[in-house]
């Protein structure tokens, strides 16, 4: 009986000894993993700024090559043998109908150059964004660009652009009519494409967090798709966050990432309400109220209630700001307040309550605020206006699509009548006042002879000459009313209208002559308006810089 007992406890042991060897053996011959640390819960008692940093598409320096055409026996056929070689194959996929010419005859033309193209495309730009470019031949015996039309032409990222048969990424693409500022002498060398540069990429934007951390990715992306909209913030990894500008920000963008900057994470009651207060007293008391403002109107439509009681404010400063927060959020009970500022066209805040209002209000409330500031006397509060009038597509506005090159808009206020021409952004007269009519009487010839207009003070139209560099004789007369937009129609329109019989030929005055001739009609009261010239485009500034660093 004992020797049973005996045994049945041995068979036991042995069973138990069987079954823990291999965990054994396992603890003794496997190296134990190291446990992954926990993620540290992430402080939300602060604004995305303080735990991100912004990386952005900065503004890139861009380089082309390509051909003018049309330069009247000005041109070049010189071209180095490797760039010719590129070109010619880029005229045969791009150009294929080059007046029966192949792509070598073409570069040879007297009529013709190649040149190369600069520009710099802005920072934050989006996809068909238009920005200004430098251009200029690559051989010194081209005599002149003027009136020449630069063909579509790729643009590279100009830090990487080494060799022309290099592959590299087109960021952009160049064409139109080239402009030279004849309207200022010492400084009428250079030729530019005014809003002839297309971008070709969207622009990208991402939020970088300094510490990684999957809890701050989640709430930074879900808070702001919250408040901005589902599609504008997306997370790519622990550490970044894909951020999209909301269409409502699209002519905002400085201002949306000021506010993802300034966004208040915390989402509890009590917390959110001491941030408010918070920037309601910088809003009162801090010299510079602009960050106060925009950190408000990231918070969201819950601190309108509380802005409202400072439109009241005695001081101009915080009436403005807190007018501006709440009509950018959408509430336009701000509005008497912002369209007093805009009555006050010496007011330092004029202009951008004029943007304010174009950009916020429904064009039925804004439109005849801007219609009114585009009526004053002074310039700058009537381009503000314009700007705002034009973004709203007011009817007020008239627009003309010249030769497909140059854009010509009435504006149809009152005010004494005016004529500003762009040299930036695009090439575009504005006539302020419109209609505007020359006087009965005019005998006009330009600074170098070329074009003449002679009118009788009984004759209802105006003769319009032209001497045209290939041509021995006057090209025309062509008879234009006397009305400022139809005579410039009649200038610059093609001559060949065969593709749109409707369409009154004329006698294909490039933009850069036409507003020198505007000048020119004013100066000599033969127009009853005012001219005035847009600022001087500064595409291709970087390259004197360059200069200057070399010498």
């Amino acid at each position: 009986m004992k020797t049973k007992k005996l045994s049945a406890f041995c068979r036991r042991q042995l069973v138990a000894a069987f079954l823990l060897m291999p965990v054994f053996l396992f603890s003794c011959t496997t190296e134990q993993k190291p446990a992954v640390p926990l993620e540290q819960p992430v402080d939300l008692n602060t604004t995305i700024g303080n735990l991100a940093d912004l990386y952005q598409f900065n503004a890139i320096e861009v380089r082309g090559f390509g051909i003018a055409a049309g330069l009247n026996g000005t041109g070049s056929s010189e071209c180095p043998p490797a760039l010719r070689a590129e070109l010619e194959k880029y005229i045969r996929q791009q150009l294929p109908k080059t007046g029966g010419l192949s792509p070598r005859q073409f570069i040879d033309s007297p009529n013709t150059a190649v040149v190369e193209i600069n520009g710099t495309i802005p920072r934050l730009a989006e996809k068909k964004e238009t920005f200004d470019l430098l251009v200029f031949p690559i051989d010194r015996t081209t005599a002149s660009l003027d009136g020449g039309y630069v063909y579509t032409a790729p643009l590279k990222e100009r830090s990487t652009f080494v060799r022309y048969d290099q592959y590299a990424k087109t960021f952009a693409s160049a064409h139109g009519q080239l402009f030279r500022n004849k309207l200022d002498q010492e400084n009428a060398s250079n030729w530019y494409l005014l809003g002839g540069g297309t971008v070709e990429n969207e622009a990208a934007l991402s939020l970088v967090l300094r510490k990684p951390s999957f809890q701050a990715v989640n709430v930074i992306r879900n808070r702001l798709n919250e408040r901005f909209g589902p599609d504008t913030a997306s997370a790519v990894s622990s550490s970044e966050i894909s951020l999209k500008i909301p269409p409502r920000y699209r002519e905002q963008k400085e201002r949306f990432l000021s506010m993802v900057h300034k966004f208040y994470l915390m989402n509890e009651e009590a917390a959110v309400e001491r941030h408010i207060e918070d920037l309601l007293e910088k809003l009162k008391k801090e010299t510079d109220k602009t960050d106060a403002e925009i950190g408000l109107e990231a918070v969201g439509k819950r601190v309108l209630n509380r802005l409202a009681p400072l439109l009241g404010s005695a001081d101009d400063r915080i009436r403005f700001h807190a007018a501006r927060c709440m009509l950018n959020l959408g509430d336009e009970e701000a509005l008497p307040v912002m369209e007093a500022f805009s009555k006050e066209p010496n007011n330092p805040y004029c202009l951008a309550a004029l943007e304010t209002i174009g950009l916020t209000v429904r064009p039925r409330k804004s439109e005849p605020i801007l219609l009114r500031a585009a009526s004053s006397d002074l310039p700058d509060v009537r381009l503000a206006a314009y700007r705002q009038l034009e973004r709203i597509q007011s009817p007020s506005i008239s627009r003309n699509l010249i030769a497909d090159s140059f854009v010509v808009d009435r504006v149809f206020c009152s005010g004494r009548p005016l004529i500003y021409v762009f040299r930036s952004e695009a090439p575009k007269i504005v006539l302020f006042g419109s209609p505007i009519h020359c006087k009965p009487d005019v005998f006009l010839q330009s600074d170098d002879t070329g074009i003449l207009l002679n009118a009788k003070p009984e004759d209802k139209m105006i003769a319009v000459s032209r001497r045209h560099p290939n041509r021995p004789r006057l090209i025309g007369p062509i008879y234009s009313n006397r009305e400022l937009s139809a005579l410039i129609r009649t200038l610059g329109e093609s001559a060949d209208t065969s593709d749109n019989p409707k369409k009154q030929p004329g006698l294909a005055v490039p933009y850069q002559d036409i507003i020198l001739l505007l000048k020119q009609l004013a100066e000599n009261k033969m127009v009853d308006a005012e001219f005035l010239a847009g600022p001087m485009t500064q595409a291709g500034a970087f390259l004197q810089k360059t200069a200057q660093n070399d010498r």
